[in-house]
């Protein structure tokens, strides 16, 4: 049986689903940025390092590996992005499938966040995007599973006279 906050009048939207979304937004906008540091910066720097090594293979392998590694980053971002949408959505069930698709979107910022401190810990500002992001999400999804949203939602919806 769904409770009245379970049955949430998709015309309203509660100052604390407002917060939530608007930290999944953002979050996708620091993943974004994070790319944007990565191809602008630091390939440019690792492409010029990679003709130091006289063997080709290695540093075709590295340049094969620094793309996908920067391919990947880029799709991490959409994926944000598509569960920011449906994080945000009035929809519960939307709801829930975008909670889980961010959920599984901070594995990777984490996994970054502890390889750039293990193998490069003199580079530790480029960690800071990835631990933002994961800071936004987590933010995002305690508002959205907070009792207050369930309480502003109950306090939003309509009655239905019928039934009470």
């Amino acid at each position: 049986m769904s409770s009245r906050a379970d049955r949430l009048d998709p015309a309203t939207v509660t100052p604390t689903h407002r917060i939530a979304s608007a930290c999944f937004y953002l979050s996708s906008i620091v993943a974004l940025t994070g790319v944007l540091g990565v191809l602008l910066g630091s390939v440019p720097d690792i492409q010029d390092r990679l003709g130091v090594d006289p063997d080709a293979y290695w540093n075709d392998r590295l340049r094969a590996s620094l793309i996908l590694g920067t391919l990947g980053l880029s799709f991490g971002v959409i994926v944000n992005l598509v569960g920011a949408v449906f994080a945000s959505s009035k929809d519960p069930g939307k709801r829930s499938a975008g909670r889980v698709v961010l959920i599984i979107t901070v594995v990777p910022h984490v996994a970054s966040v502890i390889s750039l401190l293990t193998l490069t810990p003199q580079d530790w500002t480029h960690t800071i995007t990835h631990v933002l992001n994961v800071m936004l999400i987590a933010v995002g999804l305690s508002l959205s599973r907070s009792p207050r949203l369930a309480q502003d939602a109950a306090e939003n919806a309509p009655v239905d006279l019928e039934r009470e």
